[in-house]
């Protein structure tokens, strides 16, 4: 997956958040660990799962951005691996030691 494909991904999913609603931008100090801490904890239950089933049904903004970020971050770090079968699908992570054939 080449960095292009990422931000595709994110700019489909701002999409889905309702871009053209009127809003209030505030500040969150929210920090990364509380974003990764979900992610670890789906990857150790199964070697993969899918960016929008951690995002979840309540897809907004901050809740996008900030597990977008908790996965550029431990991608960096080489604690998973991100793929995605076709351009604008969905993300499916899997943990770095996952072997192919099982993915």
């Amino acid at each position: 997956m080449e960095l292009w494909d990422l931000v595709l991904v994110y700019s489909r999913l701002l999409k889905s958040t309702r871009l053209d609603a009127s809003m209030t931008i505030l500040y969150g100090d929210t920090p990364i660990e509380q974003w990764i801490q979900p992610i670890r904890k789906a990857l150790a239950e199964r070697e993969s799962v899918a960016f929008f089933d951690l995002v979840g049904r309540e897809r907004d903004r901050s809740r996008v951005v900030g597990t977008f970020l908790a996965v550029l971050q431990l991608a960096r770090d080489g604690e998973l691996r991100i793929l995605q079968d076709a351009d604008l699908q969905d993300m499916k992570l899997v943990t770095a030691s996952a072997t192919p054939g099982t993915i």
